[in-house]
């Protein structure tokens, strides 16, 4: 909308998928598609994670789209189009953004919030904490310049040490690094923000299977997670790999029928994998 000249006129209406699974909610879509106002600018309809349509509202865009004629642009946002929604609409792929061109989507966020200069170390900080959800930087954006005129780093990092998903990253990469106490310490601000330990484990297990995947695997269906993760390919090798899948498999079966608390058995498990350890030691 913001780089094509015909649509910057359009009024744009941005919907998340499951908030939509009513039948009052479609139906008003629906008349915007098929009915004509001579009192509104043209208008683009959104719908943001749109595998979460339910059949049955996916079902009836599907027959507006296919019946016409429409008087709206209909964007869904999703991972892959369904086959009845190719049968009537057009597939785009959009590539995951390069650093520099997420730097410079980055600056451009800051832009429509502040004329002020960004720092370069705030950028290259958002750059590499980014965890693949634009929506969710460009709020952090836009809440790093409410909080302050004056853009610093530290700002930058403590608005996404709240994030529980860039704090998921950093405790692999710490785990990667073998630096055990900041993986301890990252662990530890997990559960604070509420993340049960079978999350993290789950989290972990698929970082380790991206670094044994092969081509074609479904666990390099990510790339933006699969880049994120095999930077660290080089701090294994194979048997610790192996080792560290083991571990993994050994503490989902612990968290699940074991006497022992469930944050100190998880503790345990972080020591031993941050420094490659066969036998866990007691946690201090």
């Amino acid at each position: 909308v913001d780089s094509v000249d015909k649509f910057k006129s359009c009024e744009v209406v941005t919907h998340f998928a499951n908030e939509l699974n009513s039948q009052a909610k479609i139906k008003i879509i629906i008349e915007d598609l098929k009915l004509k106002s001579l009192f509104q600018s043209e208008k683009i309809i959104v719908i943001q994670n749109a595998k979460k349509l339910k059949a049955s509202s996916l079902e009836q865009l599907v027959k507006a789209c296919e019946q016409g004629p429409n008087y709206c642009l209909l964007i869904l946002i999703c991972e892959d189009l369904s086959a009845a929604l190719k049968k009537v609409g057009t597939n785009i792929t959009f590539d995951d953004f390069s650093p520099n061109k997420l730097a410079r989507w980055i600056k451009k966020e800051f832009s429509d919030h502040t004329h002020g200069e960004v720092p370069a170390d705030v950028v290259s900080y958002l750059v590499s904490s980014f965890n693949g959800s634009l929506a969710q930087l460009s709020s952090c954006i836009a809440k790093l310049c409410l909080l302050s005129d004056e853009l610093k780093l530290e700002d930058a990092q403590s608005m996404f040490s709240k994030d529980p998903d860039a704090n998921s990253f950093e405790l692999f990469n710490a785990i990667a690094n073998k630096n055990a106490k900041l993986a301890q310490d990252l662990l530890e601000t997990i559960f604070r923000q509420g993340m049960h330990p079978l999350q993290v484990n789950s989290f972990l297990g698929r970082c380790y299977r991206t670094l044994v995947s092969q081509s074609g695997s479904k666990e390099l269906s990510n790339p933006w997670f699969a880049r994120k993760v095999q930077s660290h390919k080089s701090k294994f090798n194979q048997n610790q790999l192996k080792h560290s899948l083991g571990i993994i498999s050994e503490l989902d079966f612990s968290l699940k029928d074991s006497g022992i608390s469930v944050q100190d058995t998880m503790k345990n498990a972080i020591l031993r994998l941050s420094l490659r350890q066969k036998k866990a030691k007691k946690s201090g």
